[in-house]
């Protein structure tokens, strides 16, 4: 059996790879962040936790914390654009950036659930 790729992150409410059953444990995935990797004869799929030591959940979740702060640096400069020269017209942008952090923060939330 000859290795295509590395494993990589997904999320189970958005995609799903062959059986879905922990490799690891023997449990179906359901929900939650996980693991894939494709070979020749089948998808290998691991939850977070049976799969926790692996580096790239680290640097995933450094990647959202990147995008948060991100995303919170440009709301407050937008914010204060948008009062200091009175245009309504960053309110679009604004919500945007709101709607963002807010659901980069609940995906935080979710994965720190699911992690055990």
């Amino acid at each position: 059996m000859a290795k295509k790729w590395d494993y990589y992150i997904d999320d189970a409410r958005t995609h799903s790879y062959g059986l879905m059953i922990c490799s690891a444990c023997g449990n179906k995935i359901t929900k939650g962040e996980f693991r894939v990797r494709e070979t020749e004869d089948a998808y290998i799929t691991q939850h977070r936790s049976c799969s926790h030591t692996d580096g790239q959940w680290a640097r995933r979740d450094a990647q959202r914390e990147n995008r948060i702060r991100r995303a919170k640096d440009q709301l407050a400069a937008a914010i204060e654009f948008r009062d200091r020269w009175g245009t309504e017209a960053l309110n679009d942008e604004i919500d945007d950036l709101e709607a963002l952090i807010n659901k980069l923060q609940a995906d935080q939330k979710e994965v720190r659930r699911y992690v055990r």
